[in-house]
């Protein structure tokens, strides 16, 4: 009680900080939903599988929390690499992303590997000019192709940072048409959230898990044909960490598992437990 006396009459002396701890207070409510989605040094792999061949990883990390200003968002990252001697599939990508705590993307990045040279695309949305302003062109040596930028009329995910909004938002029973700013395109996903436990086999997990499941359509096409229905399903606890996804790409279905994570203190729910 005491400290609580103190705080209010910091406060009441210096109406200017009322304001300001009020930004903080519900900058803090909105980080503690699903927070555990949004762990500092979190990082996830993924096994993506063909029928019974296994075609590549993707790997997902939480770099760091950074407090700019009036803002704060989490440097995200996630590299896509196929395995060697997989025909028809030659893909090392590195997808980086800026997430809002308010849930939207204010920063996208993308490396592309293509016949042996890097390939750069930079997203950078500009709130007080309500633009997005895009950069393309090549790494080395250094080249811009395009330089330009586009107006903005919402928040939106870009590739990456639908994986950490579908976390953030899970575990409730809805649906949501998600607006996003993929390959210099608006473009629309739709996510159906579920809230029912279901009975989850990973073949990386050597019991069953219990998880909540998210479908919905992808309403473009993206990397390696990457479009139409989808289904994932999510960790049934605090943090949401996708445990099996089924996707469609140019080759038919493919499905992904969670094969290993850091994540200090966490294992994926037994189910039934």
């Amino acid at each position: 009680m005491i400290l609580a006396n103190l705080i209010l009459l910091i406060l009441l002396n210096n109406p200017s900080q009322v304001l300001e701890s009020k930004y903080f207070a519900e900058i803090s409510d909105t980080i503690s939903r699903n927070s555990c989605a949004l762990e500092v040094g979190e990082e996830l792999v993924y096994v993506v599988s063909y029928m019974f061949i296994e075609l590549g990883e993707l790997r997902f990390k939480v770099l760091e929390r950074i407090d700019d200003k009036n803002k704060t968002y989490f440097r995200t990252m996630v590299f896509i690499d196929s395995y060697p001697g997989i025909p028809f599939v030659d893909l090392h990508d590195i997808y980086e992303s800026n997430y809002d705590v308010n849930d939207y993307s204010v920063y996208f990045k993308a490396v592309r590997k293509l016949n042996e040279k890097y390939y750069f695309t930079f997203y950078t949305v500009n709130e007080q000019t309500n633009r997005i302003e895009i950069k393309k062109g090549l790494l080395s040596p250094f080249k811009i192709y395009t330089d330009s930028s586009c107006d903005f009329t919402h928040r939106y995910q870009d590739g990456l940072s639908l994986f950490y909004y579908a976390r953030r938002n899970a575990g409730k029973k809805e649906k949501r048409d998600i607006k996003c700013f993929i390959d210099e395109k608006y473009v629309q996903v739709d996510m159906n959230f579920d809230d029912e436990p279901e009975r989850v086999e990973n073949s990386y997990i050597d019991y069953a898990v219990e998880c909540i499941k998210i479908d919905g359509k992808i309403n473009f096409e993206s990397i390696f044909g990457l479009t139409g229905d989808y289904s994932g399903w999510f960790s049934d606890d605090d943090c949401f960490v996708p445990v099996l996804a089924k996707l469609n790409v140019i080759i038919g279905q493919i499905t992904l598992q969670l094969k290993s994570w850091h994540k200090p203190g966490w294992k994926p729910p037994k189910y039934g437990e």
